[in-house]
């Protein structure tokens, strides 16, 4: 019986052309940090805005209803004429907005990104860490997070990014 042969051949030349392209954009990923950065704190803005505990507000989700020791101290602080939202969550004084939405909150470094702030409280303690997590005697609120749909749109810009083809991400709201 005779026997059959099959004579394959490739050019690897556009293959390792195509993994040096995915080298070099994996070894400078700032322009994705920069979009991935600038969505971050866009949705962190929108959950500033427009959240009430009663509605899905602007992403929605719910927070818990507030405590009423904190509806009472809100309600003081309008008294003495402060602009206060008293059923508002999150904001009282509006430091942990305005600190998240300085341009140092935002640090883009070779590899990686950091969004956040050190900004603590009249006590003393780190107030955006505080909320994160809480503490034993109050549920925490938590405000620093993306939801599922976010986190796809992340990943979908990760992937233009290295098909080289990243756009702007824009969360819907």
């Amino acid at each position: 019986m005779a026997r059959s042969a099959i004579d394959v051949q490739f050019d690897d030349k556009d293959i390792y052309r195509l993994v040096n392209t995915l080298l070099k954009r994996i070894d400078n990923p700032q322009p994705l940090l920069k979009t991935v950065g600038r969505f971050i704190r866009k949705q962190t803005t929108k959950m500033f805005r427009g959240r009430r505990p009663d509605t899905g507000g602007v992403r929605g989700e719910k927070w818990p209803k507030l405590a009423e020791s904190t509806i009472m101290q809100k309600a003081a602080l309008k008294k003495r004429g402060k602009a206060i939202e008293i059923h508002r969550p999150l904001v009282r004084t509006g430091a942990l907005r305005t600190s998240l939405a300085a341009s140092s909150a935002l640090k883009i470094m070779r590899k990686g990104l950091e969004y956040g702030t050190d900004v603590k409280s009249k006590k003393g303690f780190s107030y955006p860490g505080f909320h994160q997590v809480g503490d034993s005697r109050v549920p925490a609120r938590r405000w620093l997070f993306l939801n599922k749909e976010e986190l796809n749109q992340i990943a979908h810009s990760t992937k233009q990014f290295l098909e080289g083809k990243l756009v702007e991400l824009t969360g819907k709201g």
